[in-house]
């Protein structure tokens, strides 16, 4: 995965969140070391790895871990769930 090539990115996982005009995007939550990771810093990282706009994720979700399944896999559905609640009620992090 290309964000954990950022040198401050500890743990990452990519799932879509909802959106009214589009259907989905992508949000990525991240476990970051140091300052939260900014848009513009994940946005240099992606430009500099010659990766297309239309990849990168538009939104990021700061996390301290990311959650796993009983079996130890990420919790995508979970991260879903999370972020179509936060598109549902307006919450910006």
């Amino acid at each position: 995965m290309l964000l954990l090539r950022h040198p401050r990115v500890a743990a990452a996982a990519v799932v879509t969140m909802p959106d009214p005009r589009l259907g989905e995007r992508t949000c990525a939550y991240v476990v970051v070391e140091g300052a939260e990771l900014t848009m513009s810093e994940m946005q240099a990282h992606f430009a500099a790895l010659g990766v297309a706009k239309f990849k990168w994720p538009e939104r990021i979700e700061h996390l301290p871990e990311i959650p796993r399944t009983l079996v130890g896999k990420t919790d995508k559905m979970r991260l879903a769930a999370d972020i179509a609640q936060k598109v549902s009620t307006g919450s910006v992090t």
